[in-house]
């Protein structure tokens, strides 16, 4: 857009006996210098100039982070002199240093290693005469990701873009309403593995069809890069194991999340936060500050051998037939049963005390078929999940994870005594039984090949469905099994089937085709917003927005720090191309300052953002 500026005015307020230098400068973008070069103005002085160089000016910097390394190219002037290089919190609460690598005059290469994906933040540039730069960076934007095809593997397989982090527990999650998008939602641990295992943050995907996926890798970050100052908070360090309900279908109703967090003391509890608007880039949750469940909130949890407690692994259900009552299952150690030198765990079920309300909850009881002496001898449990059966009368099933067998041992359930409440804690039918052994009856199918957290999930027509995490990853699908020719390959995944139920009490999991997951086959590689307009002299910016097919769009406008300015359309539009127009003023009403402004337009799948100069 820079061919729309021409000429610019500045005027400068200096105190008396001021001197110095001036110079404008750009940054002029082309097909053939898609990072841009360097446009200056003549130098011009005041009161006899200065003897000092131009500090290193930043005009843009762009650049990928994959796995822990962050690359960025940095545009601008004066960066030959750079001699330092800092990457910071917007509050400076925290800083990173950073390695210089090829420097000219107009462009520098920086890296450093970034544990974390990137937050927003700021990069400073310090030349060799202590004189400085700053350029605010924004966070990731949601992206569409290619994902990964199996062909020949029983269950579509999301994968995380990086990769360099596991995916690990999750919800599974479908908006179901008049007036939801109608999308699949995983909620995800994120875990970085290089150079040391990170799970602060939960990462987002959606989809419409189980096969094409945007992610935004930061989507809920609650750990001790966001809070290095609050040595308490009881969900500092880690973040884990999410699970999303709505309380209903109007626009009114809260969407929660709840989950598990971990202080620096290794200390296990559960919390939640909440949304309005379960959106794709833009969802805001709102973080509830205490934890709803401890292991003192009852007396049959009790501490871990090691010293640290262990309340975790929360799944949320409603109850089948009375309306605003909820069930919320989770794992804990057992205080009557636990052995000294062993972590014996089971699984406690909670009821919310005010109907329709999910902030308090009272303690119902624990599984005792899930403790050791009574399961077959599995002491440690991850991820239980409560589902219906369909069986005449119903009942439910209980599914949860070990994590210690090998891959095919990782999922079990028990089933209730057919007809019992789900509130039952005592009808429950042992030991076990092992998912795999049930829906595959040997190797011969790899369909549940390491599933570990299991999810259950009733999607649009209700139609059900069954996912898990791939613990031990896929490697032993192709090594072990000589119908699988793409040969070994290990990859950590969100494993998602169609769970068919073939008689009473008995289901099964769909043996499907995975087609190529190919974002830029997804509708929403054809949306599009452009500038066709720009005259923010005259207090006119406009946009083409173009959509395949109608859909709701938001186009907001940020500053750089990524303070929303003006929300110039937030509504369905038709399929086709629509313009939309901003006054260029901000909420206030005032006309927005001389600056450097995003125009960010979301959807129902991706984002797009377009660069917008304001110069009056």
């Amino acid at each position: 857009m820079s061919g729309f500026v021409t000429s610019a005015r500045y005027v400068f307020d200096l105190p008396q006996g001021a001197s110095g230098q001036f110079q404008a400068l750009a940054v002029k973008v082309s097909d053939e210098h898609p990072n841009g070069i360097v446009v200056r103005s003549p130098v011009a002085t005041f009161n006899g100039g200065t003897s000092r160089s131009m500090p290193p000016t930043i005009l843009s910097a762009s650049g990928t982070q994959p796995v822990d390394q962050l690359a960025l190219d940095v545009v601008g002037a004066g960066l030959a002199t750079t001699v330092t290089a800092n990457l910071m919190a917007p509050d400076a609460s925290w800083s990173v240093p950073l390695q210089i690598g090829t420097a000219t005059d107009t462009s520098v290469t920086i890296s450093g290693n970034i544990p974390i994906e990137l937050p927003e933040s700021v990069l400073k540039l310090t030349s060799s005469d202590g004189t400085a730069s700053t350029m605010a960076l924004a966070a990731p934007v949601c992206r569409q990701y290619p994902g990964i095809e199996f062909p020949k593997f029983n269950s579509a397989v999301y994968v995380d873009p990086n990769p360099g982090a596991d995916t690990k527990d999750f919800a599974f999650f479908y908006n179901h309403g008049a007036t939801s998008s109608g999308l699949f939602h995983l909620m995800y641990i994120r875990s970085m593995q290089v150079p040391a295992k990170v799970e602060s943050t939960l990462a987002h995907a959606w989809s419409r069809d189980l096969v094409h996926w945007t992610v935004d890798t930061t989507a809920f970050r609650r750990g001790l890069a966001d809070f290095p100052s609050d040595a308490a908070r009881w969900d500092r360090v880690n973040v884990w194991a999410p699970s999303i309900v709505k309380t209903g279908d109007g626009p009114s109703d809260s969407t929660y999340m709840f989950y598990t967090g971990v202080d620096r003391n290794n200390e296990q509890t559960i919390g939640y936060a909440t949304t309005k608007d379960l959106d794709t880039c833009n969802t805001q949750w709102d973080r509830h500050d205490a934890p709803v469940w401890t292991v003192l909130s009852n007396s049959w949890m009790a501490r871990r051998p090691a010293g640290a407690r262990n309340c975790r692994d929360p799944y949320v259900f409603a109850h089948p037939d009375t309306v605003g009552v909820y069930f919320m299952v989770y794992t804990a150690v057992d205080s009557a049963t636990a052995i000294p030198s062993i972590t014996t765990q089971a699984v406690g079920l909670l009821r919310n005390i005010v109907p329709g309300k999910l902030n308090r909850w009272a303690h119902v009881g624990h599984y005792a078929s899930t403790l050791a002496s009574q399961n077959g001898g599995i002491s440690e449990i991850e991820g239980p999940m409560v589902f219906p059966d369909h069986g005449s009368p119903p009942g439910w099933l209980l599914m949860f994870s070990s994590p210690g067998g090998a891959g095919n041992f990782n999922s079990v359930f028990e089933r209730q005594t057919p007809g019992r409440a789900a509130g039952d804690t005592a009808a429950w039918v042992t030991p076990p039984t092992r998912l795999w052994n049930y829906t595959n009856g040997g190797p011969s199918d790899s369909t549940v090949w390491g599933w570990q957290g299991t999810e259950y999930l009733k999607g649009p027509n209700n139609t059900e469905y069954l996912a898990g995490f791939t613990s031990q990853g896929v490697s032993h699908l192709f090594s072990a099994n000589p119908n699988y020719s793409n040969g070994p390959h290990l990859v950590q995944g969100i494993a998602i089937a169609k769970l068919n139920w073939t008689g009473p009490r008995d289901f099964g999991m769909s043996v499907g085709t995975v087609s190529v997951i190919n974002a830029e086959g997804s509708p929403t590689a054809q949306v599009g917003v452009r500038c066709v307009e720009f005259r923010p002299r005259s207090n006119r910016v406009s946009w083409q927005i173009t959509v395949p097919t109608a859909m709701k769009v938001k186009l907001s406008v940020y500053d750089l720090l990524g303070r929303t300015e003006r929300t110039v359309i937030d509504e369905l539009v038709p399929a086709g191309a629509t313009t939309v127009t901003w006054d260029t003023r901000g909420n206030s009403g005032a006309p927005v300052p001389s600056g450097m402004y995003y125009a960010r337009l979301t959807f129902d799948g991706g984002a797009r953002v377009n660069a917008l100069p304001i110069v009056r």
